[in-house]
């Protein structure tokens, strides 16, 4: 699967998810018969979707400030030529996305068309939700595509979704055991666009020793914060402080994906690998608008207890820049020439050498 495969079928699919972006709404339904037509180049509709995504983003939203920039901004829509140059919904949609964008510099932030109607929120409705997405989520088997041992005991995940726990716990800790034994592992996150915060700090507990806060989200429509900490009981192969951790990053990278490479970083417990990330940090929820929108819309801001800030807008710096397509390759090189010096069999240390060789291309 590419990047840009998994781009276009992924999206925000819990209420926890950070941004896992994907083109089906998570209220549509497919009865054709729920699908009137829209003028999306009508004002009435225009003002409709505008007026409640102001006042869900003035509730909601994380920044207070940036959610009053944009109420001002509808205020003046009649003014605003792109809306009237506004040729269908997608149109609408893809204009209402660029102005947040330019207002708030937030990734996470966005609306969403569904030619169906979209149900209002109910237990019925919800139920119907979580089996869809537990559907998705198992057709991508929870985000594990691929784990492996490479050459010279070397561990390989290959992460393109974060789970909630209750789903993804069983495939990592499967994982874990598989690898269990590696003399180090390397986490692809190349291709992942995020998903659920709690399988971070699940993952986060088989690298280290002990109870650690990895990360704290403020909520501002709930003057809350939320302490975050792994968990000293796993289920899988608990892997440990000492041996060399690696992770692989492009600038796909996004969300839950980048809180895994950022935890890891700043607690000294992995070298990452790659491109600078997305840069999106805040958690949000999906928030039904009109009959035809809605929108993700993050109403919480990640700290980290060792940065005191995130890495929203900036991304995850690598400690090793390289083109994406080299990372891997790049990553073995360095997991080989640590083992090549202490490796006491000379024929082993020459094959070592070999294989960097081999790697270098």
């Amino acid at each position: 699967m590419t990047i840009m495969d998994y781009k276009k079928i992924t999206r925000v699919i819990t209420p926890v998810c950070a941004g896992l972006m994907c083109s089906f709404s998570s209220h549509a339904v497919s009865d054709a018969d729920d699908m009137p037509s829209i003028d999306c180049t009508d004002k009435k509709v225009q003002l409709e979707v505008l007026g409640a995504l102001a006042n869900q983003l003035t509730e909601q939203y994380i920044f207070l400030d940036k959610a009053k920039a944009f109420t001002n901004y509808v205020s003046e829509l009649p003014a605003k030529s792109e809306f009237s140059q506004v040729k269908d919904c997608q149109g609408f949609t893809r204009v209402i996305n660029d102005t947040l964008l330019s207002i708030t510099s937030d990734k996470h932030l966005h609306i969403n068309f569904s030619p169906y109607v979209i149900p209002e929120d109910t237990p019925e409705s919800k139920q119907a939700f979580a089996k869809r997405e537990q559907a998705f989520m198992q057709s991508l088997n929870f985000g594990f595509e691929k784990v492996e041992r490479l050459p010279f005991n070397i561990g390989y995940i290959n992460m393109t979704l974060f789970a909630p726990t209750e789903h993804g716990a069983h495939q990592l800790e499967s994982a874990m055991n598989l690898l269990g034994y590696t003399n180090a592992l390397i986490i692809d996150l190349r291709e992942s666009r995020g998903g659920a915060p709690a399988m971070v700090d699940l993952l986060t507990s088989y690298f280290v020793d002990g109870r650690t806060n990895t990360s704290n989200i403020y909520y501002r429509n709930r003057d809350y914060t939320e302490e975050r900490y792994t968990t000293t009981d796993v289920n899988g192969k608990h892997y440990g402080q000492e041996r060399p951790l690696y992770i692989l990053t492009s600038n796909a990278t996004f969300s839950a994906a980048e809180d895994l490479a950022y935890t890891l970083k700043h607690l000294g417990r992995a070298t990452i690998i790659g491109e600078v990330t997305g840069g999106g940090a805040h958690p949000g929820e999906v928030f039904r608008l009109t009959a035809h929108f809605d929108g993700f819309i993050p109403n919480g801001r990640s700290i980290n207890p060792v940065t005191n800030t995130n890495w929203e807008g900036v991304g995850v710096q690598p400690d090793i820049e390289t083109e994406v397509d080299k990372a891997l390759n790049v990553a073995q090189q360095k997991i080989l020439a640590s083992f090549k010096n202490k490796e006491p069999n000379l024929a082993r240390a020459n094959r070592m050498q070999k294989r960097i060789e081999r790697l270098k291309g």
